[in-house]
């Protein structure tokens, strides 16, 4: 972080405070980073002695230390070992723990700041950090955040907080009912159990509710009747967007709305209710169900002047996307089109190998290959801001980045996501 700060000082932000939710790796490291330079400590000595030794979590760790290392589970992808790699935003996801340590965390929490005798946090802070910061915010919908914590209000349950997380084979979510005292937490080492974890946990919380108080949590609420929109009811949806999956486009086809992104089309079915189901199209033609989509659906908002792509689930809109409009593309982007490659700043584990920028749908598209396990490729739209500048269209988490290009025209270098790239050599 030492060496990475200095950095910073010639980035942008990329919204304004206060315009819309977007989750940072980079804002955790920099706290952790503030709390040795106060501490005059390194940081994983430091939540030894101050925080994880003081709760019980002795099994917990921001560095893997020889006790430790016969404990750690190895990761796993398509049923092979994987090697594992370090974070550089060490606060922001490296610590080792267990199922039981976390539990003796959650239990702090349930106890108002206490483990035992030992005072973690002031009754004040961690209510603090419970409580809604993002109030009053149009682009977050039905998103509730705390102090690093995601609140939720769940029908027959309250109140709900979590957080979960995750890297290449490893993968950690928690939820927890405060009120009555009840947690979950689910880990896995291995990729393909990323998406279990979430219903496994949910599940479980569930269970324990009606356990404990003898309430039954309601069931989800079921899907509306489809119904058939006017023609201009669907026109109205159609068009370009930016969207958690990439670039997207969406059209009128018959009585419903195709979408496509880069790898894949979907159809949006109209429902009563609004909303839409989603299923994916299989070779682009043949509609298939896909478990992930089951329980969820999405919508059409305008919200501040922005046509905005929801996710719904249980009744909620979260954030998807927003439909963005093609604008002027300055001369100088339109001549250094093609594929630029990382020149050696990739991080260990997870890399940024290759850009390429080209032009389509009258927009200037950049495709970014990001290799963690293996390569995938998300599109996003840029906006030419002068000769130099150009920004990530649209709105939420890794949107608003600056590509900037420096160096001479016969040899340019462009820098984005914090890597350096240069053009690709023609054999």
């Amino acid at each position: 972080m030492d060496q990475f700060i200095p950095r910073l000082k010639d980035e942008y932000t990329s919204f304004p405070p206060g315009l819309i939710f977007s989750y940072s790796n980079l804002g955790m490291g920099l706290m952790g980073h503030m709390v040795e330079k106060v501490s005059e400590t390194r940081f994983e000595d430091y939540m030894r002695v101050s925080v994880l030794g003081p709760i019980g979590m002795h099994h917990s760790s921001f560095v893997l230390e020889s006790d430790l290392e016969g404990l750690y589970a190895k990761g796993y992808y398509q049923e092979k070992e994987q090697e594992q790699f370090l974070l550089r935003d060490m606060a922001a996801g490296s610590m080792y723990s267990s199922v039981v340590d976390l539990s003796r965390f959650l239990q702090m929490v349930f106890a108002d700041g206490m483990a035992g005798e030992n005072r973690i946090l002031e009754r004040e802070t961690l209510s603090e950090m419970l409580s809604v910061q993002n109030k009053g915010i149009p682009l977050d919908i039905d998103l509730q955040v705390g102090l690093n914590w995601m609140i939720a209000e769940k029908k027959g349950m309250g109140t709900v907080i979590g957080h979960n997380g995750g890297i290449t084979t490893f993968f950690s979510t928690m939820a927890a009912v405060p009120e009555e005292r009840l947690g979950v937490i689910v880990l896995t080492n291995c990729a393909e159990g990323s998406i279990a974890i979430a219903e496994i946990c949910e599940l479980a919380l569930d269970a324990l509710f009606e356990a404990k108080t003898g309430r039954a949590v309601p069931a989800p609420a079921k899907p509306e009747d489809k119904i058939v929109l006017a023609s201009d009811e669907l026109e109205r949806c159609q068009g370009y967007y930016d969207t958690q999956l990439g670039f997207m486009t969406i059209a009128p086809k018959g009585e419903r709305l195709l979408a496509r992104i880069r790898d894949g089309s979907f159809v949006f079915t109209p429902r009563k209710d609004g909303t839409f189901t989603v299923k994916y199209l299989l070779w682009g033609f043949i509609p298939v169900e896909i478990p992930v989509f089951e329980d969820m659906a999405v919508a059409f908002r305008d919200i501040g002047g922005n046509r905005v792509l929801t996710v719904v689930k249980d009744g909620l809109h979260g954030f998807m996307g927003v439909r963005i409009d093609p604008v002027a593309i300055p001369s100088a982007w339109r001549d250094r089109l093609g594929r630029f490659e990382n020149i050696g700043n990739e991080e260990e584990g997870i890399s940024i190998k290759a850009v390429e920028i080209y032009l389509d749908y009258g927009f200037l598209l950049a495709d970014v290959t990001l290799v963690t396990l293996e390569e995938n490729v998300f599109t996003v739209a840029l906006q030419g801001i002068n000769d130099s500048e150009a920004v990530v269209m649209a709105l939420g988490r890794n949107r608003g980045n600056t590509f900037t290009v420096t160096g001479n025209p016969e040899d340019p270098v462009l820098h984005a996501y914090g890597c350096d790239f240069k053009p690709a050599k023609r054999l």
